[in-house]
């Protein structure tokens, strides 16, 4: 584990979100997932996967360059090795930014206790609602006054969602709608990676907080990062609420052979967990086949 937080502790759910805690704070934000991953059987884990789909990027790279000759193999060869060359320094680009990210993480949570133990802030978390020109120099003497302003403005603010599409200014939704379970039977969105799965729903609205997720269950959020990927391997198939085809979420579902449906607005809001469902990855369809 020490060494596996030393690799990858800078990482957790929304980890581009400087006053998230991160799996070096919290190591016990990893446990469900490793409980979780613990129960699958060797030829489901991830090693296993990550054999399946090189295979099927070996037959896929020979099927094309099978049936092209001279220039045009040439080509489909070097536009292959571009491609995997590419993709892995644009992820090399996201790891040096959230590793930045976490050593001011580190540094903003060292500071906030810092000023907590001297009397200056009620808690240490509370250096998240200032910015550093007010905390730094101690120049600020409402430093208090400036906190608690900004949670109550946080509060009044969660209550409220911006809607998806938009113009102009937009008109804040209440998040007191309606009971989750709609009545929809069929959710459309965009299918960007094949295949057709049927299963029981786990809606994951924050993995610190929602019920793990089961080995072959249908994981239904609403946006992905990163930390999300070790649940990706548990799950059956995606049901992503906003995202597009060169999204995070839906890559990384193509990269794993995972049926996904991204893009579906509210399918956090209309599936509950324990919902049967049957998403098509290829049409971009959640049916629900019946209610939990």
């Amino acid at each position: 584990m020490d060494a596996f937080l030393h690799e990858y502790g800078y990482q957790g759910n929304r980890a581009a979100d400087l006053y998230t805690t991160v799996w070096r704070e919290d190591p016990s934000l990893l446990q469900p997932l490793l409980d979780a991953m613990a129960t699958m059987g060797d030829a489901d884990g991830p090693e296993a996967t990550g054999r399946t789909r090189m295979e099927d990027r070996m037959a896929a790279e020979a099927e094309l360059l099978g049936a092209l000759t001279g220039d045009a193999q040439d080509a489909a060869r070097q536009a292959i090795d571009d491609a995997r060359r590419y993709t892995v320094l644009r992820e090399h680009v996201k790891v040096c930014s959230q590793r930045s990210l976490d050593g001011a993480r580190a540094a903003a949570r060292t500071l906030g206790r810092d000023l907590a133990a001297r009397g200056l802030l009620d808690d240490g978390e509370d250096v998240f609602l200032l910015l550093a020109d007010e905390f730094l120099d101690g120049a600020v003497s409402d430093v208090r006054e400036r906190v608690a302003f900004r949670k109550d403005r946080a509060a009044a603010y969660s209550a409220f969602e911006l809607p998806v599409l938009f113009v102009g200014n937009p008109e804040p939704l209440s998040t007191d709608g309606p009971a989750v379970g709609g009545t929809a039977p069929v959710l459309t969105g965009l299918g960007v990676s094949p295949g057709v799965v049927e299963g029981i729903a786990r809606v994951v609205l924050d993995p610190a907080t929602s019920e793990p997720l089961a080995p072959g269950e249908i994981l239904v959020c609403a946006a992905t990062d990163p930390s999300w990927v070790g649940h990706f391997l548990v799950a059956a198939a995606l049901v992503i609420d906003v995202g597009g085809p060169m999204s995070h979420g839906a890559i990384v579902a193509r990269e794993l052979g995972v049926p996904c449906v991204i893009n579906t607005v509210v399918g956090t809001q209309q599936l509950q967990s324990g919902d049967t469902v049957r998403i098509d990855g290829t049409a971009g369809t959640v049916e629900v086949l019946a209610r939990s």
